[in-house]
């Protein structure tokens, strides 16, 4: 998915943009208390710092998110619909 958002030039919403920058952070302190100096990511860029769920959100966001069920919207359902079955909700 990376790849095909770089290939389509699929620019970072706010919230991914938030979200690459904490978890920068995140690494660069992790970095630093445990003495690293060395590159650990294999690729480097603002994509290699987001989870699938902010990946399919930039590629499958629907226009309207209330009306339009996008892969985002989709997942959020069926999760839901796990959880509560697990807790017997559904039955």
């Amino acid at each position: 998915m990376r790849k095909y958002i770089e290939d389509k030039r699929i620019p970072l919403t706010k919230e991914a943009q938030e979200e690459v920058g904490k978890r920068q952070g995140n690494e660069r302190d992790s970095k630093n208390k445990g003495n690293i100096s060395i590159e650990i990511r294999r690729r480097g860029g603002e994509l290699s710092y987001l989870s699938m769920d902010y990946l399919a959100n930039l590629v499958d966001k629907p226009p309207h998110k209330d009306t339009e069920a996008a892969f985002q919207r989709r997942r959020g359902i069926q999760t839901h619909q796990r959880r509560a079955r697990t807790y017997g909700a559904l039955d």
